[in-house]
């Protein structure tokens, strides 16, 4: 299975040549880092879907060894330029490309300390797809690792106001509901997420965050987990 939706990466790299950007990282991020990774200042990190560089940055920024890959190319420049502005940090990045044809993560077993994947999971369109990535997340990440994953909820802006097609997973138009669809997979509890992952990893933790207002809502489950494998 490819690692990566067709129509998930169609409509992001049109959404990076508009220009998008952000300028601050997960919050979420800041916190799990200090509460569930204690923040060490050391290790190397897979981020997963490093999107605009914020969450990148600051795991540099740490003193982390960053890999961040993506698949959209957009979000590769865009990052790369924020780098090439960071000469003490950017030492210790290394930015990668996901070919979208790509079944497997382009790195060695065992080869991860920590893996961040924050805002992804719901934008492979499906179950299985998710379950292949975290094979390889498992595959990739040491034994004794640690991980920070999340899923939107099934009443977020990317699931409940779109068409449902099954098996949680609907066609998001985008926020003005005039785009093409993007399959996104969208789950109803966090007990369904945790038992998604559970196959893979022992979960630490669990809980949830998010928000509603001006007409946006988004609800993301969260799992801290371990790799024991």
């Amino acid at each position: 299975m490819k690692l990566i939706q067709p129509e998930t990466l169609k409509k992001w790299e049109a959404v990076y040549c508009k220009g998008t950007d952000k300028k601050y990282p997960s919050i979420d991020l800041l916190r799990l880092n200090l509460w569930f990774f204690k923040n060490p200042g050391q290790g190397r990190v897979l981020e997963y879907a490093c999107g605009t560089g914020v969450n990148t940055i600051y795991l540099l920024e740490c003193g982390y060894t960053v890999d961040a890959v993506d698949a959209c190319q957009g979000s590769i420049n865009l990052v790369g330029g924020k780098l090439a502005k960071r000469p003490d940090i950017s030492e210790r990045a290394t930015l990668t490309r996901i070919d979208p044809e790509s079944e497997r993560i382009p790195f060695e077993d065992d080869s991860f300390d920590f893996l961040v994947c924050v805002s992804l999971l719901s934008l492979l369109g499906a179950k299985d797809r998710v379950q292949h990535i975290l094979g390889e997340f498992r595959r990739v990440v040491k034994p004794g690792g640690k991980l920070i994953l999340d899923i939107n909820d099934s009443n977020s802006d990317f699931s409940g106001v779109h068409e449902y097609v099954g098996d949680n997973v609907y066609l998001f138009r985008g926020n003005d509901g005039k785009d093409e669809p993007v399959p996104t997979y969208c789950l109803p509890d966090l007990e369904t997420f945790a038992a998604v992952v559970e196959p893979y990893f022992t979960i630490a933790d669990k809980g949830w965050s998010g928000h509603e207002y001006m007409g946006s809502r988004i609800n993301e489950w969260i799992v801290c987990c371990k790799n024991d494998k």
